[in-house]
């Protein structure tokens, strides 16, 4: 379980599925971003599901992989070395989303954030494979 730090008052959100769907992109296709893994989502009728309901709109889906990032990139999630996945080029953007959060950022830098593509770390596309990577399934702020 990791705690949601955006800033969205939603209660909580059971997101194991768009996990499921961003890592299995990763593996598929070497990398991928949060806004082609909405369009994907949208595509096969993935849902976020939250304590008032199911969203299934481009912004909550944004928001709900925006998390799943956050949880996959910061090294203490996992009491790993490395983060399971990093950013495919450094951004400014990037750096400040680590340390805040989506709810610090301006409407540019959120969008400039959801196109910036995420890959596997070292180490974790060979843990993908043998199943011991943790997932992000639940949300709560």
């Amino acid at each position: 379980m990791v705690r949601c730090v955006g800033g969205m008052k939603m209660g909580h959100a059971s997101v194991g599925n768009l996990d499921r769907l961003f890592i299995r992109q990763i593996f598929a296709y070497g990398k991928v971003s949060i806004s082609s893994a909405v369009k994907f989502a949208i595509k096969k009728k993935q849902t976020l599901h939250a304590g008032e309901g199911e969203y299934k709109d481009q912004g909550m889906l944004e928001f709900g992989l925006s998390e799943i990032v956050l949880f996959h990139a910061l090294k203490w999630n996992h009491n790993m070395r490395t983060p399971m996945i990093e950013a495919v080029s450094s951004s400014p953007v990037v750096e400040k989303f680590l340390k805040t959060g989506l709810s610090d950022l301006t409407e540019t830098e959120t969008i400039e954030f959801t196109n910036i593509e995420w890959k596997f770390s070292k180490g974790s596309r060979r843990k993908y494979l043998e199943k011991s990577l943790p997932s992000c399934d639940y949300i709560e702020n």
